[in-house]
C-alpha cells in the first residue's frame, strides 16, 4: 500500500482564524496545512499567516497554495524559504504557480511558462534543498514544466480520474525525458460539504457554487485538452467562464460567480459533481478513496466546506474529516 498525504487548505479572510485552524489541523494529525495566496483586495497576505502557523504548530508542513513570481519576485520567495527553514526546519513547502486570482484581480497577467521556469531555476539556487516546490497546473504545457522542475504538483482539473491520470502521465514523461529519477508526487484537491442527511444535500450543493466556478475557470479557461470534458458542454463553459468576475474571486458569500451557470442547470450540475464532494461523511470518504485509488494520487487537499470564522464549527468539520477520511490516506499500488 502507498501512503497518501492529506492536507487542509483555506482562504485568508482572517489570519488569526487561519492560525487557529492550523493548530487544529496539527492536533488532529493531518499532514499539511495551506493558505491560499489569492485576491489581495479581499484576503490577507499568505506569508504572515504561514509564519505564525509554523511557530504555533509542531508537526505539519505549511505553505501557500499557491503563490507566484508576479506579485513577489523569486528572490523574495527564496529569502522567505530560508527564514522558514531556520524557524521550522523541514516544515515549509513552497506552493508555486504562474499566478491566478492574486494576479488577475489587480490587473496583472500571469507569468509566461518560460518566465515561470526561469524563476524556479533561480529559486533552486537560493532556497534550502529541503524545501519542496509544489506546483499547480491544469494543462499539458504546465504538466511538462512540473515534470521537469517540481517536486510535487496539484493537478487542477477536478475529480476526473481519467484526466488526472492522463495529465500526470504527461508530467512523468517530461520528467523521464529530463533524466530525473526522483518521483513526482501527484496531488489534487476538492471542497467538501458535509450533509447530515440526503435532505440536506441540495442546500450543500448550492453552497458549492462559488468555489466550483473558481475551480472550473482554473481548469478550463485556457483549453479543454486532455481534460475529458463532454464536447457538448465545452462551448457553454467557454462562453460563461469568459464572464468570470475576479473582483469576487474565492468569496464564500455574495459571489455572482456562483450563478454563472444558472441558465444551464445541466452544466452547473456537471461542474458541481466534478469539482465538489457533497454528501454524508461516509459518502464523501468513499468517493475520495475511490478517486485516490483510481487516479493513483500521492496527496489530497481538502477545503472543509464554506469558510467560517466559527472555530467550533471549523473544529467539528475537521474532526469529521479526520475520523472518516482515514481510509483515504492509503491506496493500493497499481501495476
Amino acid at each position: 500500500m502507498a501512503t497518501v498525504e492529506l492536507g487542509i487548505v483555506t482562504t485568508l479572510a482572517s489570519s488569526t482564524t487561519a492560525v487557529s485552524m492550523a493548530r487544529m489541523v496539527d492536533d488532529l494529525g493531518f499532514d499539511r496545512f495551506a493558505v491560499s495566496d489569492t485576491q489581495p483586495l479581499l484576503y490577507h497576505a499568505a506569508y504572515p499567516a504561514v509564519t505564525a502557523a509554523l511557530l504555533q504548530t509542531k508537526h505539519i508542513k505549511i505553505g501557500p497554495n499557491v503563490t507566484n513570481p508576479v506579485t513577489r519576485h523569486w528572490s523574495i520567495h527564496g529569502a522567505t524559504a530560508r527564514a522558514f527553514e531556520e524557524l521550522a526546519p523541514g516544515r515549509f513547502f513552497l506552493g508555486f504557480g504562474t499566478g491566478d486570482g492574486a494576479v488577475h484581480s489587480v490587473g496583472l497577467k500571469p507569468a509566461k511558462l518560460s518566465e515561470f521556469s526561469d524563476a524556479v531555476i533561480q529559486l533552486r539556487r537560493v532556497m534550502p534543498k529541503t524545501t519542496p516546490i509544489h506546483m499547480a497546473f491544469s494543462g499539458p504545457k504546465g504538466m511538462a514544466v512540473a515534470g521537469q522542475l517540481a517536486d510535487e504538483v496539484t493537478i487542477g482539473v477536478g475529480m476526473d480520474a481519467g484526466a488526472l491520470r492522463e495529465l500526470a502521465g504527461l508530467a512523468r514523461a517530461a520528467r523521464k525525458k529530463a533524466g530525473i529519477a526522483a518521483p513526482l508526487k501527484i496531488w489534487t484537491g476538492a471542497p467538501v460539504y458535509f450533509a447530515e442527511s440526503a435532505a440536506d444535500v441540495p442546500a450543500m450543493r448550492a453552497l458549492a457554487g462559488g468555489m466550483v466556478a473558481l475551480a472550473a475557470r482554473f481548469a478550463f479557461s485556457v483549453s479543454f485538452e486532455n481534460k475529458n470534458v463532454p464536447p457538448q458542454f465545452q462551448p457553454v463553459l467557454k462562453q460563461f467562464l469568459d464572464n468570470y468576475a475576479f473582483a469576487h474571486h474565492a468569496k464564500a458569500e455574495g459571489n455572482p460567480n456562483a450563478k454563472l451557470f444558472d441558465e444551464r442547470p445541466d452544466v452547473r450540475d456537471y461542474l458541481i459533481d466534478r469539482f465538489a464532494v457533497v454528501g454524508t461523511p461516509e459518502q464523501c470518504a468513499e468517493r475520495l478513496a475511490n478517486l485516490v485509488r483510481d487516479a493513483e494520487l500521492d496527496g489530497l487537499w481538502i477545503m472543509p466546506g464554506a469558510p467560517t470564522s466559527d472555530t467550533a464549527e471549523m473544529k467539528r468539520r475537521l474532526e469529521l474529516v479526520a475520523k472518516h477520511f482515514a481510509r483515504v490516506r492509503t491506496r493500493p499500488v497499481l501495476a
